[in-house]
């Protein structure tokens, strides 16, 4: 993607607003039906709230779904809105059709989208937009491929790049990670190598800007080590008794659906995995071409970088606690 189609479809995220919260005696929650309404107090005006957006709330407030299913709609207004009323502060973020969201007060360093594209294609040469996604809290995820390439072993070349996440509106800290693109089945993986998340308050100021072309750099020239940490794992055999129980592991560190799931322990019988490197593929080849709910690619990619981490590779691989 260039970069004009990557803001098309940022867009959606980018036109939503964000709106503090002073919880007082006047703001409340109210279900009617299949309609539920924030009324923020203080003279502000009702707001619908998405089906997400209702999710979101429950996450906040730590309201289970089951709770939600059990009570009437008049008696879980007034829980939703009492527990509210408990974090005192909080924002919603809401869009053409409402709500979407609601976060705890936002702190942290906002971006703006144009600035972060723009960056990302001075910077990076070569940079490809491989995937976007959107977050609940509508902070934005890239997936970004440079050229460079290295080879794991004969006919299976990685491509550098990077993974950088933001939010034009500081519900999170931007955040830049090493990716890597596995060309012989289009597989994308996150590493480790370089995993930043900035730690500066406020404002927009150049020192962001500088921290974000760094790590962006550092990101990407971090491929040498991945791939010599990729070609220790291809040494890193799994016994024919050991498969399952390996397999298992990643699909409980990774939280795959039921569906992905069994589609990984498909593709395991058809293609044993011989070491830690074909395992950890099969991971990310269902980030990147099975899941399409953004938190659970987000949960996947996660579960590989840690297995390719010599730091928590072990806590993971139960072959690695029987050998020890």
């Amino acid at each position: 993607m260039n970069a004009t189609q990557v803001l098309e479809q940022i867009a959606p995220a980018t036109a939503v607003r964000l709106r503090e919260v002073n919880h007082s005696g006047n703001t409340r929650l109210r279900i009617d039906g299949n309609q539920v309404t924030f009324y923020p107090g203080a003279g502000g005006r009702s707001m619908e709230v998405t089906e997400e957006g209702v999710a979101s709330m429950r996450q906040l407030a730590n309201i289970p779904k089951a709770l939600e299913s059990n009570l009437s709609q008049d008696t879980f207004s007034r829980v939703a809105t009492e527990v509210l009323a408990h974090k005192g502060n909080y924002d919603v973020l809401y869009g053409e059709f409402g709500i979407v969201a609601f976060n705890k007060p936002h702190q942290h360093q906002a971006l703006n989208p144009e600035r972060v594209v723009g960056t990302v294609n001075r910077e990076i040469r070569g940079a490809e937009f491989a995937r976007v996604l959107i977050m609940p809290n509508q902070s934005v995820r890239f997936e970004i491929v440079a050229v460079q390439q290295q080879a794991v072993a004969r006919g299976d070349i990685v491509q550098a790049g990077a993974v950088v996440q933001f939010s034009h509106l500081g519900v999170i800290q931007p955040s830049v990670a090493s990716y890597v693109n596995r060309l012989v089945c289009t597989n994308g993986m996150v590493s480790t190598a370089v995993l930043r998340e900035y730690s500066a308050g406020g404002g927009e100021g150049d020192s962001i800007w500088q921290w974000f072309r760094r790590s962006m750099r550092d990101a990407v020239e971090a491929l040498s080590g991945i791939v010599d940490r990729y070609r220790e794992m291809r040494n890193e055999h799994i016994s024919p008794a050991d498969r399952a129980s390996v397999i298992e592991a990643l699909i409980g560190e990774a939280r795959l659906n039921d569906g992905v799931a069994a589609a990984v322990r498909a593709r395991a019988l058809a293609e044993p995995p011989r070491n830690s490197y074909d395992a950890m593929n099969l991971i990310s080849y269902a980030t990147s071409h099975d899941l399409r709910e953004p938190v659970e690619v987000v949960r996947g990619q996660r579960a590989v970088a840690n297995f390719t981490s010599e730091t928590s590779h072990r806590r993971i691989c139960p072959a690695c606690h029987r050998s020890r």
